[in-house]
C-alpha cells in the first residue's frame, strides 16, 4: 500500500476509508493473512487465492459464485472446511473428478473477500489440468481472456477493475502465453483490451513471427480501453502466443484480453 500525505500534511480521506476497510477485514480474517505461506496451486478454478498453514488452506473467494460451491483441484480429502467467521458450522465436502468440491452458504460473509478454511492432512496433491489450445471461432477469430493466459513470474490475475485481468508486470522480465490452435490461417488484426498510465513497449509472437506494439495509455490501470495493436500472419496448426516487454524504457500495463480477428 502507498498512502501519503497532501501538501497540506494531511492523508486524504479516500486513503483513510480504505484502509480502514482493510483493517476492518484484517481483524477478522488475519488468521488466513499473517504468519501463512504461499499457494500450493499455480491456478485455480475460481476467482480467488489460496494461503496456507500446516494442515489448513485458505481459500479466499472475491467472487461468491452463483452455483453455490467452489472446487478445490486437489486428490486430497479435506478433513473438515467452514467459513473463518463460522468455524462451528461446517461445510458439506464431495470428492469430484476435478477436486474437492465445497458447498457454500448462499451469501458471502464479506463482500471483499470470504474465506473460507479447508482442514488437510499431509500435502495437497494438486491436480493440473492439461491445457487445452484455444480455438477460433466460427469467424475465425480468437479471443485470449486474461483468465486463460498461463502467466510467468509474479502477474497476478486480479479482478479490482471492471474485468478480471493481469496485473502488477512491475518486471520486464515476467511474460505471459496462451496455447492456440489455428485450423483458418492467414494474417489477423491484434486488439487488446488494455489499461496503463503510461505507455510500454512489448512483443508479440507466434512461432517465427513477431508483432511489437505500444500499451494506449489510458490515464489508470482500472481504465481499460481496446485499442488496435498491428497485424500478424498466422500458420495453420498448434502454436502458442507470447507477449513480453521490451526491456528498455518498460512501463506497466494491465490485460484483461486479446483479440485476433481475420484481415477480410
Amino acid at each position: 500500500m502507498n498512502v501519503g500525505p497532501t501538501a497540506e500534511g494531511l492523508i486524504p480521506q479516500p486513503s483513510i476509508d480504505r484502509l480502514a476497510e482493510v483493517g476492518k477485514w484484517m481483524k477478522v480474517n488475519g488468521e488466513a493473512i499473517y504468519a501463512t505461506a504461499a499457494s500450493p496451486f499455480k491456478k485455480l478454478p475460481f476467482n480467488g487465492r489460496c494461503t496456507r498453514r500446516p494442515g489448513k488452506l485458505y481459500l479466499h473467494v472475491f467472487d461468491w459464485p452463483t452455483d453455490g460451491k467452489i472446487v478445490v483441484p486437489m486428490t486430497t480429502s479435506i478433513t473438515k472446511a467452514y467459513l473463518l467467521t463460522a468455524p462451528a458450522k461446517l461445510l458439506a465436502v464431495t470428492g469430484t473428478r476435478s477436486g474437492q468440491a465445497i458447498a457454500l452458504p448462499a451469501a458471502a460473509p464479506d463482500k471483499i473477500a470470504g474465506v473460507i478454511v479447508a482442514e488437510i492432512a499431509g500435502e495437497p496433491d494438486v491436480i493440473v489440468p492439461p491445457v487445452q489450445p484455444i480455438a477460433q471461432a466460427a469467424d475465425g477469430s480468437l479471443r485470449l481472456a486474461a483468465t486463460e493466459a498461463i502467466l510467468h513470474g509474479d502477474l497476478k490475475l486480479e479482478a479490482k477493475h471492471k474485468s478480471q485481468n493481469i496485473g502488477y508486470w512491475v518486471n520486464p522480465a515476467d511474460w505471459i502465453e496462451w496455447p492456440i490452435e489455428i485450423t483458418r490461417p492467414g494474417k489477423f488484426t491484434v486488439a487488446g483490451e488494455m489499461a496503463a498510465p503510461a505507455s510500454g513497449a512489448f512483443e508479440i509472437r507466434i512461432g517465427d513471427q513477431k508483432l511489437t506494439a505500444r500499451s494506449p495509455k489510458t490515464g489508470d490501470y482500472g481504465k481499460f480501453q481496446k485499442v488496435e495493436l498491428g497485424q500478424i500472419k498466422v500458420s495453420a496448426g498448434k502454436a502458442t502466443l507470447v507477449i513480453k516487454p521490451v526491456k528498455e524504457g518498460w512501463r506497466p500495463f494491465n490485460l484483461a484480453a486479446l483479440t485476433l480477428a481475420p484481415v477480410k
